[in-house]
């Protein structure tokens, strides 16, 4: 029974990844406007603002939103499931001089294994990518 079960999340997981990757392989999908949102903004940069810590964001996309907030001095770990964005957050981090960890992996299956160092932080940092 959990045999099967197993079979059928990485079957589902397949499946969401192939549908994913289509919408990033055919151009811009509709949740990835580039644009940080002024939710985020405002609680970044507005009154009461917060004041820099840790961010975990999950399912970053291109990191627009990961970038944003490690040049507003948040250390940033940023999640996605599929390759092509995780590149493109990697190098919008390198661009904007960011130091954002950047990982591809499923962030739901966690007990996969520890990360292997593949980021844009400095030697020792947090992340990786623990894909299969």
């Amino acid at each position: 029974m959990r045999e099967a079960r197993m079979a059928a999340e990485v079957e589902q997981e397949a499946f969401v990844r192939g549908v994913l990757e289509d919408y990033y392989r055919d151009g811009k999908p509709p949740w990835d406007g580039g644009v940080t949102p002024p939710e985020l903004v405002a609680v970044t940069e507005g009154p009461g603002a917060l004041k820099p810590g840790r961010a975990l964001e999950l399912g970053c996309g291109t990191g627009t939103n990961a970038v944003y907030l490690a040049r507003h001095g948040w250390q940033v770990v940023a999640v996605d499931l599929v390759d092509r964005p995780v590149r493109q957050a990697r190098e919008k981090a390198d661009a904007a001089g960011a130091d954002v960890s950047v990982l591809c992996g499923d962030a739901t299956a966690t007990t996969r294994g520890p990360a292997s160092p593949r980021t844009n932080s400095a030697p020792g940092s947090p992340g990786g990518d623990w894909s299969t």
